[in-house]
This record gives structure tokens, C-alpha cells and sequence, in this order.
């Protein structure tokens, strides 16, 4: 087995598959490329129970497709690099104060222009900012919302998901959402360490960094989650 591992490995990489570069995320994405291969020759290799490597597979390419999202993310630059740091830092300073800074693309434009027009009636408080506040965060938000980004990952099956006649405010509520939470129970969610589906960092450890992987999943008092 180690020698078919062998010359499947080094016909990816001698075929130029993925180029090394000097370039820090594209020596990232070749490491990811060369773990994905080696699991594609592994697989190769063993017969495991019918449906095994196909779940396994579709994870690996999920959990490459985040990772490659991520780069994508931090390259694009819908706005000079500084404002759009300044403008960034100002929403987690305001908004998450007294919530969860959610991910802008997590929503479309639309939902962020609706949500960020009616802050008097935010969701039963008033969250009322000055305008010159209001229009920086809103130019964010709209700028990096679901329908003006890249759609790998998990933050753009959100995107995928979301009816385009459908403008949603609550991100607990929208399709994908749901399905990814329709399993935890009631009682895990109503717990003092998590109080309510909103908040997204009481389980998700990398939440604030835009990663939901599975794997990264610790419920308290329940511990890791594998649906």
C-alpha cells in the first residue's frame, strides 16, 4: 500500500497539480492539495463499508473549500485595505458589544440594508447610531455580504441557500441555518453557557475568525459535536 501511496503522490505533484510557491498562501493551498491527494490515493487502497469514503471525501473537500475561501477573503478588497480594516473594527466595536459580530456574509446586501435603515427598532432595542457611524458600518456589511463575495465554505452556503425574493434579518432563521441546527436539542441550546442559537462563538470555537467547520464544534456540557 505504501508504495501505490508513493507513486500517486508523486504523480500529482510531478504533474504539476499544485505549484509551491514562495508566496504564503499558495504554499498553504499546495499543503492542502498534498493532504486532499493523499487521501484520494489512501482511498484507492481499502474498501471500507459501502458510503464510507464518499462522506469522507465530500468532508475533505468541504473542509479545502473553507480553507481556500478564507484566502479568498482576506485578498479580496472591495474598499482601500485601511478604511476597510477601520470600517471592520468599528462594526465589532459597536455592533459586538452587545452581540456576536456576525460575519457580513452571512446575510445579503439586501438584509443589511434593510436591518441597518431601522436600528431604532432593532429586533425590540434601540440601537441608533450617529450617521457618519451608521453609513461606515452599513458600507461594510453591504460590501461584504453574502451576494457580493466568494461562495466556498460554510459562509456561502448561506448565500447559496437564501431565496433571492427573500430579504431575512435574523440569520437563526435562514435555510441553511436551520438545517445545519435542526438536531440540538432544545435543552442544550436553552443552557445558561449558550441561551439562544444566536450565539454562534458558545459553540463554534472559530466563529469569530468566519470558520464553522464541524470539527470545531465543542457544545458545553455536551462536548464535541458530530452530526
Amino acid at each position: 500500500m505504501k508504495r501505490i501511496l508513493t507513486i500517486a503522490l508523486a504523480a500529482v505533484v510531478g504533474a504539476g497539480t499544485v505549484s509551491l510557491s514562495a508566496d504564503g498562501d499558495h504554499e498553504r493551498e499546495y499543503e492542502e492539495r498534498y493532504e486532499y491527494e493523499t487521501f484520494r490515493a489512501y482511498k484507492a487502497d481499502r474498501e471500507p463499508p459501502r458510503g464510507y469514503w464518499e462522506k469522507e471525501e465530500e468532508h475533505e473537500e468541504r473542509e479545502y473549500r473553507e480553507r481556500r475561501n478564507e484566502r479568498v477573503l482576506r485578498k479580496r478588497s472591495t474598499a482601500p485595505v485601511t478604511e476597510k480594516r477601520a470600517q471592520r473594527r468599528l462594526y465589532e466595536a459597536e455592533c459586538g458589544a452587545c452581540h456576536f459580530a456576525y460575519q457580513p456574509g452571512l446575510l445579503p446586501a439586501r438584509s443589511w440594508n434593510r436591518m441597518m435603515t431601522t436600528l431604532s427598532d432593532h429586533f425590540g432595542t434601540d440601537a441608533s447610531l450617529d450617521t457618519a457611524q451608521e453609513r461606515r458600518i452599513a458600507r461594510y456589511l453591504v460590501a461584504n455580504a453574502a451576494d457580493r463575495g466568494p461562495t466556498d465554505g460554510e459562509i456561502g452556503e448561506f448565500a447559496r441557500r437564501i431565496d433571492r425574493e427573500s430579504t431575512p434579518l435574523r440569520i437563526s432563521e435562514t435555510p441553511y441555518f436551520l438545517k445545519e441546527h435542526r438536531k440540538i436539542s432544545a435543552k442544550l441550546i436553552a443552557q445558561k453557557e449558550v441561551k439562544s442559537l444566536a450565539n454562534c462563538n458558545a459553540c463554534h470555537r472559530d466563529a469569530a475568525e468566519g470558520r464553522y467547520s464541524e470539527r470545531n464544534i465543542v457544545i458545553p456540557n455536551y462536548g464535541p459535536w458530530d452530526d
